[in-house]
């Protein structure tokens, strides 16, 4: 399956590692249908990208890199909704926010993207009642801190 992106030209792809959000993504509710993209295997970070919309990409990473007491509990129902049976069927993602001109990186801790990396289902929820917010700095050692920003990541 051939897939055109903004960012990363045409892709191909194979069907099988297209994630579904039901739901869509809060904002993207239209948008449902998702890839995950990996331009460096080196870096830390990746995008989620749209295969329904081409200029639509999330920069995201796994929060417990960098957050090791990241930690929330998912509802029965989301669990029921992605079909989770145990905790090797998930991954965590956070969106990563990139303020070029504070050259400052934050994560959206508040609102997790949740997927079940054997069924390809995806949501993102919203964790209420959390001191997370949505934007937590990221600290990087200051090359790689700088690379990622030169970079767009």
């Amino acid at each position: 399956m051939i897939v055109n992106t903004q960012s990363f030209g045409e892709l191909d792809i194979d069907p099988k590692d297209v994630y579904e959000f039901t739901s869509g993504i809060p904002g993207f509710e239209d948008n449902q249908r998702y890839i995950i993209v990996q331009p460096d295997p080196e870096m830390q970070f990746c995008y989620i990208q749209s295969i329904e919309v081409s200029s639509l990409a999330f920069l995201v990473c796994n929060p417990f890199l960098f957050y090791a007491d990241y930690d929330f509990q998912l509802s029965d129902a989301c669990q029921q909704e992605l079909n989770i049976e145990n905790e090797a069927d998930v991954a965590v993602w956070t969106v990563v926010t990139i303020d070029r001109q504070n050259n400052e990186v934050t994560l959206n801790l508040l609102a997790p993207i949740v997927v079940n990396v054997r069924d390809k289902r995806g949501k993102q929820i919203i964790l209420h009642d959390s001191d997370y917010e949505t934007k937590h700095k990221l600290s990087l050692p200051n090359s790689e801190q700088a690379a990622a920003t030169e970079e767009g990541l």
